[in-house]
């Protein structure tokens, strides 16, 4: 249709009602919530749980180092105790200690009386030392360390020692009762022989017997003095010199 030859476009229907009627307003919908494990997270609430997460375990971590310093503190003060037990009770400041060395004298037994020998020194209560030695001996080394700290609680602490021997104490066990005040021998006591041995077997001829033959090689520079102490031959007039004289030494 025209006016004034002006094209007026045809107007669309009016929404929800018929005429001039105004249109409605939107429909509002209301949709379920989405299940918990779509639900976006809620970043302040994550803050808040990492937040106190992180408190606690600062917390426990300063209690653990607590806790941590107190057992180092227990442990640098206590080294060099042993536990004790009461044989006889008495005055409180008037201890006889009272220590065992038995079996073989190797490392371990330097280490235990070692021990020991910390606790007599350190320890002003103890006014004397028996020790209880039942051993047939054992290393050089081990017992002449051990002979050492018998002798510096005698001189260098002044405490008396007594030496109580049960069954056996030979070799390295009479060696570290001999600085001693005193030793004290059961009348069935085994005891002696303070002195070092050494042995060893020869195989050479029994290994010649079976078709067996050993293959030493050496450094020039230690030539008859590498495994001097050699299962596989004779030690020759030198070699058995030079351990004569460690062994009297």
């Amino acid at each position: 249709m025209t006016e004034n030859n002006t094209t007026i476009p045809p107007q669309p229907p009016a929404v929800g009602g018929a005429g001039n009627s105004p249109a409605a307003p939107p429909m509002a919908v209301m949709y379920p919530p989405p299940p918990w494990w779509v639900t976006p997270p809620n970043k302040s609430f994550a803050r808040s749980i990492f937040g106190k997460v992180f408190i606690l375990l600062f917390i426990l971590s300063v209690l653990l180092n607590i806790e941590l310093g107190i057992l180092l503190y227990i442990r640098i003060r206590d080294a060099g105790t042993m536990d004790t037990f009461v044989l006889d009770e008495g005055e409180k400041d008037q201890v006889v200690a009272v220590f065992s060395v038995a079996g073989v004298i190797d490392a371990a037994a330097v280490q235990n009386f070692g021990l020991f020998y910390r606790q007599v020194r350190y320890d002003e209560d103890i006014k004397a030392v028996v020790i209880r030695v039942n051993s047939p001996g054992g290393g050089v080394s081990a017992s002449d360390q051990i002979y050492m700290m018998v002798k510096s609680i005698r001189e260098d602490f002044n405490k008396p020692v007594v030496v109580s021997m049960g069954g056996v104490a030979a070799s390295g066990g009479y060696y570290i009762s001999a600085p001693a005040d005193k030793i004290v021998a059961e009348p069935t006591t085994v005891t002696g022989s303070i002195g070092v041995i050494a042995s060893w077997f020869i195989l050479k001829g029994t290994l010649e017997k079976i078709g067996a033959e050993p293959v030493i090689m050496r450094s020039r520079h230690s030539r008859g003095w590498k495994a001097a102490i050699n299962p596989f031959q004779k030690p020759d007039d030198r070699q058995r010199a030079y351990l004569q004289k460690i062994l009297d030494d």
